[in-house]
């Protein structure tokens, strides 16, 4: 197809003065017409909604129906103990309802309990990272002072020797380790490389006064690893373990201690507190510590100690009993009771 440009006399002329006034005039009418229909179409919704019974709701009713609606979603959550998977940072909760209206997301951000819990892999690859963060520094800022509830795991699958890790990475563990003091619950996954679990292990050597729920998982099909028992204090209710040993953990922590589950997995118990000031020191003379076979033992002394059990889950682990002691324990409160596939006493 053969194009000829346009002859001159075709060429339009360049308007005067007084017509390009004009058009202008003209545009300008038509933009506030616009932006009046705009304004117009807002008001119409905005007396839609007014008449929706939910918007005559007080502002405190409104926040606990979010703060339900959050806690079911935390609840699924919990009961999905495949960590690892394509799931958001944040609990989408607090997101979707902050998007439905000004009204809505006034009140989501004023309850500081719908922003307190994250889900985080730590070094995952993002096609953009440095919004990533500040997106997670502002879900940070609008929880406020609310205990923080935590799912943790790595995306750090370095092999020894890949060191220093990346600085974004090193960034978001700078903010998780200022979250862990504040922390009600947290979820670990340990991944099976020895440099991404040492990384999360030193993580957990932190002072965490608020811990009311712990949860560590390791990977089946991997070496056992040791985790160091967090310092918590005594509002420590659940702890929950698979494929793990922990260490070293005081009878004092495990006092108020309702929920116990434990499958291919230790509790090692030590007779001293540590202090928080010694924390320092511990994680710089932390060491990995790879089990060549699964030692999954529980002290009886453990289990005499947690007198105010109500739910106890054994599974594949070995109760050791001194010779002096008699192998006899009696719980006033439990309400359920699991041994599962081969738990037995060893002296």
């Amino acid at each position: 197809m053969s194009f000829f440009p346009p002859s001159i006399p075709h060429i339009a002329c360049p308007m005067d003065s007084i017509e390009q006034l004009q058009v202008d005039e003209e545009l300008r009418k038509i933009d506030e017409e616009e932006n009046w229909l705009h304004r117009r179409r807002s008001e119409l919704r905005q007396e839609r909604n007014a008449a929706s019974p939910v918007s005559k709701l007080p502002n405190e009713c409104l926040s606990m129906i979010f703060d339900l609606a959050s806690k079911e979603e935390h609840a699924r959550s919990k009961e999905n103990r495949g960590i690892m998977r394509d799931r958001p940072t944040f609990r989408t909760t607090s997101t979707v309802v902050s998007q439905v209206s000004n009204h809505w997301r006034a009140v989501a951000l004023t309850t500081p309990r719908l922003w307190s819990s994250i889900f985080l892999i730590i070094g995952r690859s993002r096609p953009r990272q440095k919004n990533y963060i500040e997106g997670l520094l502002e879900h940070v800022r609008r929880a406020k002072a609310a205990p923080i509830d935590m799912e943790l795991s790595s995306g750090l699958f370095y092999r020894p020797g890949e060191y220093p890790l990346p600085e974004l990475s090193s960034l978001e563990l700078e903010i998780v380790s200022d979250l862990l003091p504040a922390c009600r619950s947290l979820k670990v996954c340990l991944p099976p490389r020895e440099a991404s679990y040492s990384v999360l292990a030193r993580l957990l050597i932190q002072d965490m006064p608020q811990l009311e729920e712990l949860s560590l998982s390791g990977d089946a099909h991997s070496q056992a690893w040791t985790i160091s028992m967090p310092l918590c204090s005594e509002r420590l209710r659940s702890i929950e373990l698979r494929y793990v040993q922990l260490h070293p953990v005081t009878l004092s922590q495990l006092a108020q201690v309702s929920s116990l589950r434990m499958n291919h997995s230790s509790i090692v118990t030590t007779k001293s507190e540590r202090k928080p000031e010694q924390l320092d020191a511990l994680k710089k003379t932390w060491q990995t510590n790879l089990m060549d076979e699964r030692q999954s033992l529980l002290s009886l002394q453990v289990l005499q100690g947690a007198t105010n059990l109500r739910h106890l889950t054994l599974q594949y682990v070995f109760v050791a009993t001194p010779p002096e002691d008699l192998a006899t324990l009696t719980f006033t409160r439990l309400d359920s009771l699991e041994l599962a596939a081969g738990i037995q006493l060893s002296t």
